[in-house]
């Protein structure tokens, strides 16, 4: 078991604090924006733009089916026009269709190479599909690539610099405990 320093728990624990505020107060503003899009689908339910952004409204909100189901309107009414591939991929990976999302994040990124949030996207699936050597690689890019990183991204490229977690046993009160050394032979 990896036992963090009293400095990084504070700093998760201070980040997880500021993002539920953030969470909660942007809830509410996410229903309002909603709303607001759909009334003005219904009175032009054929416009492309406006169910963009009712998609990103979505995966704003982390509502990946409600997110492909919008982009998959997009597709059909303005093939190609707007770049749906990071939407795409962001809602595969809530999902937890991290092979997919990888594949779609790379097609986005061939065409789109310092898209900020596709890179962290794709950084957080490798991390998920065990690649910390790419998915570190992946969030280090999307760090450079962004004039004002997020405090969400920096924490996430810390804590991929982190020592792996041991492989022996730990007590309980955290001291390792001794493992049988292997004779030489």
């Amino acid at each position: 078991m990896f036992l963090p320093s009293s400095t990084q728990l504070l700093a998760v624990a201070f980040f997880l604090t500021i993002s539920s505020v953030h969470f909660l107060h942007a809830h509410g503003a996410y229903h309002e924006l909603v709303e607001r899009i759909e009334a003005e689908l219904k009175k032009s339910p054929a416009d492309a733009a406006l169910h963009f952004k009712l998609a990103e409204a979505h995966a704003g909100h982390e509502e990946a089916k409600a997110c492909l189901k919008e982009i998959a309107e997009v597709e059909r009414l303005a093939p190609g026009v707007y770049p749906t591939g990071y939407l795409r991929g962001f809602s595969l990976f809530l999902g937890g269709e991290n092979e997919q999302a990888k594949a779609v994040l790379d097609q986005f990124l061939s065409t789109h190479p310092d898209h900020v949030d596709a890179l962290a996207t794709r950084g957080r699936v490798l991390a998920k599909m065990d690649r910390p050597a790419e998915s570190t690689a992946d969030l280090q890019a999307a760090v450079k690539a962004s004039p004002s990183p997020s405090g969400e991204l920096v924490m996430e490229l810390a804590l991929a610099y982190q020592p792996p977690f041991p492989r022996h046993p730990v007590r309980p009160n955290g001291c390792f405990t001794s493992l049988p050394q292997k004779a030489n032979s």
